[in-house]
């Protein structure tokens, strides 16, 4: 009888040590509202906004209705959904994404690319881009942030609106 007892003790105590240790582990990142700014010598250069931002790996984040501005290049990424690969320095958009850039006007896809080390934003699938005056169909993209250069991979289509 007193061997039963001191085994069960022993499985309620190893219960309860990994039950602790496991509310002593950090579970992540979760906020709502979410706003950042990013100062480059005492200028505004970037800022991002979210409904909802969660760490879903150690260098891994997902947000939800996400804005995305640089104020001196005059560039907005909109999107539903974004997930940011913190070592990678990647930001993927999906849902309705959409890039809206001075010299370009406004492109829409359903997934942007965001690479900041090189300063590119990039599509794979179909773009529309909604400029005055004319509407560009096409599929894959890539647009420089520094320069403003806009390319269209392949079959693009012009209409023209008068």
């Amino acid at each position: 009888m007193g061997k039963r007892y001191l085994l069960l003790f022993g499985i309620a105590f190893l219960f309860l040590f990994l039950w602790r240790t496991s509310l002593a582990q950090p579970t992540g990142l979760e906020a709502k509202n979410v706003v950042y700014y990013l100062y480059k010598n005492d200028k505004l250069e970037w800022s991002f906004k979210a409904k909802t931002l969660v760490q879903i790996a150690p260098n891994e984040y997902k947000a939800e209705d996400i804005t995305i501005e640089n104020k001196p290049q005059k560039i907005k990424i909109t999107g539903k959904l974004a997930f940011f690969n913190r070592l990678k320095e990647e930001l993927v958009v999906k849902g309705n994404a959409v890039l809206t850039a001075p010299k370009v006007g406004m492109i829409l896809t359903d997934e942007l690319e965001f690479f900041l080390k090189e300063g590119l934003v990039t599509s794979k699938g179909e773009v529309l881009v909604k400029k005055e005056g004319m509407t560009i169909k096409g599929k894959g993209m890539i647009y420089k942030i520094k320069t403003g250069e806009f390319k269209l991979k392949e079959k693009a289509r012009i209409k023209f609106e008068l």
